[in-house]
Protein backbone atom coordinates (compact mmCIF):
# COMPACT_ATOMS: atom_id res chain seq x y z
CA UNK A 1 0.00 0.00 0.00
CA UNK A 2 2.80 2.45 0.86
CA UNK A 3 4.59 1.68 -2.40
CA UNK A 4 1.55 2.88 -4.36
CA UNK A 5 0.62 5.83 -2.16
CA UNK A 6 0.80 9.51 -2.94
CA UNK A 7 2.38 10.19 0.44
CA UNK A 8 5.38 8.02 -0.47
CA UNK A 9 5.83 10.07 -3.63
CA UNK A 10 5.71 13.30 -1.61
CA UNK A 11 8.43 12.04 0.71
CA UNK A 12 10.54 10.56 -2.10
CA UNK A 13 10.42 13.82 -4.06
CA UNK A 14 11.29 15.76 -0.91
CA UNK A 15 8.07 17.82 -0.91
CA UNK A 16 7.73 17.07 2.79
CA UNK A 17 10.06 18.94 5.20
CA UNK A 18 13.15 16.98 6.23
CA UNK A 19 12.12 16.93 9.91
CA UNK A 20 8.86 15.06 9.14
CA UNK A 21 8.78 11.28 9.31
CA UNK A 22 6.40 8.37 9.12
CA UNK A 23 6.45 5.62 11.70
CA UNK A 24 6.60 2.12 10.26
CA UNK A 25 6.75 -1.37 11.65
CA UNK A 26 9.02 -4.20 10.61
CA UNK A 27 7.09 -4.80 7.41
CA UNK A 28 8.15 -1.50 5.88
CA UNK A 29 11.33 -0.80 3.92
CA UNK A 30 14.18 1.29 5.30
CA UNK A 31 13.80 4.86 4.05
CA UNK A 32 15.28 8.11 5.44
CA UNK A 33 11.75 9.44 6.08
CA UNK A 34 10.29 6.19 7.46
CA UNK A 35 11.27 5.31 11.02
CA UNK A 36 11.46 1.58 11.66
CA UNK A 37 12.90 -0.29 14.64
CA UNK A 38 16.47 -1.58 14.96
CA UNK A 39 16.92 -5.21 13.91
CA UNK A 40 19.15 -6.16 16.85
CA UNK A 41 19.23 -3.19 19.22
CA UNK A 42 22.13 -2.82 21.63
CA UNK A 43 21.53 -1.85 25.24
CA UNK A 44 21.17 1.88 25.77
CA UNK A 45 20.00 4.35 23.12
CA UNK A 46 19.09 1.76 20.46
CA UNK A 47 16.98 -0.28 22.86
CA UNK A 48 15.38 2.91 24.20
CA UNK A 49 14.60 3.97 20.61
CA UNK A 50 12.90 0.62 19.92
CA UNK A 51 10.87 0.89 23.14
CA UNK A 52 9.71 4.41 22.27
CA UNK A 53 8.97 3.30 18.71
CA UNK A 54 6.86 0.39 19.97
CA UNK A 55 5.02 2.57 22.49
CA UNK A 56 4.25 5.23 19.89
CA UNK A 57 3.02 2.62 17.41
CA UNK A 58 0.78 1.10 20.08
CA UNK A 59 -0.85 4.50 20.72
CA UNK A 60 -1.52 4.95 17.00
CA UNK A 61 -2.90 1.41 16.65
CA UNK A 62 -5.19 1.86 19.66
CA UNK A 63 -6.57 5.04 18.09
CA UNK A 64 -7.21 3.29 14.79
CA UNK A 65 -8.88 0.43 16.67
CA UNK A 66 -11.19 2.88 18.46
CA UNK A 67 -12.20 4.45 15.15
CA UNK A 68 -12.88 1.04 13.60
CA UNK A 69 -15.03 -0.06 16.55
CA UNK A 70 -17.09 3.11 16.42
CA UNK A 71 -17.45 3.34 12.63
CA UNK A 72 -18.01 0.08 10.78
CA UNK A 73 -17.29 1.76 7.42
CA UNK A 74 -13.59 1.78 8.41
CA UNK A 75 -13.39 -2.01 8.95
CA UNK A 76 -12.51 -2.89 5.38
CA UNK A 77 -12.06 -1.41 1.98
CA UNK A 78 -13.96 1.85 1.51
CA UNK A 79 -15.17 1.77 -2.08
CA UNK A 80 -15.09 5.46 -2.82
CA UNK A 81 -12.79 7.79 -4.71
CA UNK A 82 -9.66 8.66 -2.68
CA UNK A 83 -10.87 12.25 -2.18
CA UNK A 84 -14.10 10.95 -0.65
CA UNK A 85 -12.33 8.33 1.47
CA UNK A 86 -10.18 11.00 3.11
CA UNK A 87 -13.33 13.03 3.88
CA UNK A 88 -15.01 9.97 5.40
CA UNK A 89 -11.97 9.30 7.61
CA UNK A 90 -11.78 12.94 8.71
CA UNK A 91 -15.52 12.97 9.48
CA UNK A 92 -15.15 9.77 11.53
CA UNK A 93 -12.23 11.28 13.47
CA UNK A 94 -14.20 14.46 14.21
CA UNK A 95 -17.29 12.52 15.30
CA UNK A 96 -15.12 10.21 17.42
CA UNK A 97 -13.59 13.22 19.19
CA UNK A 98 -17.06 14.65 19.83
CA UNK A 99 -18.11 11.30 21.33
CA UNK A 100 -15.03 11.31 23.58
CA UNK A 101 -15.72 14.88 24.77
CA UNK A 102 -19.34 13.92 25.52
CA UNK A 103 -18.13 10.69 27.16
CA UNK A 104 -20.11 8.43 24.83
CA UNK A 105 -18.67 4.95 25.25
CA UNK A 106 -17.37 3.19 22.18
CA UNK A 107 -19.07 -0.04 21.16
CA UNK A 108 -17.35 -3.28 22.16
CA UNK A 109 -16.97 -6.26 19.87
CA UNK A 110 -16.16 -9.85 20.79
CA UNK A 111 -12.47 -10.33 21.49
CA UNK A 112 -11.67 -6.60 21.76
CA UNK A 113 -10.22 -6.90 25.25
CA UNK A 114 -6.86 -8.20 23.97
CA UNK A 115 -6.76 -6.46 20.59
CA UNK A 116 -3.34 -5.00 19.73
CA UNK A 117 -2.09 -5.49 23.29
CA UNK A 118 1.58 -6.22 22.69
CA UNK A 119 2.95 -4.56 25.80
CA UNK A 120 3.16 -7.67 27.99
CA UNK A 121 5.79 -9.70 26.23
CA UNK A 122 4.52 -10.02 22.69
CA UNK A 123 6.91 -10.38 19.82
CA UNK A 124 9.47 -7.61 19.59
CA UNK A 125 9.02 -5.28 16.63
CA UNK A 126 12.24 -5.59 14.68
CA UNK A 127 13.08 -4.86 11.09
CA UNK A 128 13.12 -7.90 8.86
CA UNK A 129 12.79 -6.67 5.28
CA UNK A 130 15.98 -5.61 3.56
CA UNK A 131 19.11 -3.85 4.68
CA UNK A 132 18.94 -0.24 5.88
CA UNK A 133 20.33 2.42 3.59
CA UNK A 134 23.22 4.59 4.84
CA UNK A 135 20.81 7.57 5.01
CA UNK A 136 18.37 5.62 7.16
CA UNK A 137 21.11 4.35 9.45
CA UNK A 138 22.48 7.90 9.87
CA UNK A 139 19.03 9.31 10.69
CA UNK A 140 18.28 6.54 13.16
CA UNK A 141 21.68 7.09 14.77
CA UNK A 142 21.03 10.82 15.18
CA UNK A 143 17.63 10.15 16.70
CA UNK A 144 18.83 7.66 19.25
CA UNK A 145 21.91 9.73 20.09
CA UNK A 146 20.02 12.93 20.86
CA UNK A 147 16.66 11.60 21.99
CA UNK A 148 17.13 8.27 23.66
CA UNK A 149 20.31 8.61 25.74
CA UNK A 150 18.27 8.50 28.93
CA UNK A 151 16.01 5.61 29.77
CA UNK A 152 12.56 6.06 28.28
CA UNK A 153 9.36 4.73 29.74
CA UNK A 154 5.89 4.68 28.18
CA UNK A 155 4.80 7.35 30.64
CA UNK A 156 7.25 9.86 29.20
CA UNK A 157 5.50 9.79 25.81
CA UNK A 158 1.84 9.94 26.84
CA UNK A 159 1.65 13.72 27.17
CA UNK A 160 3.37 14.67 23.91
Amino acid sequence: MLSESAIRQLFERRYVPANCHLLGDSGYPCKPWLLTPYLQPRQGPQLNYNRAHKTTRAVVERGIGQLKRRFHVLHGEVRLRPEKVSKVIIACAILHNICKVRQIAEPLEDGDEDEDNDEDGGEEDTHSTGEPSPEWTALQGKLHKFTFQASCSPMSFENL
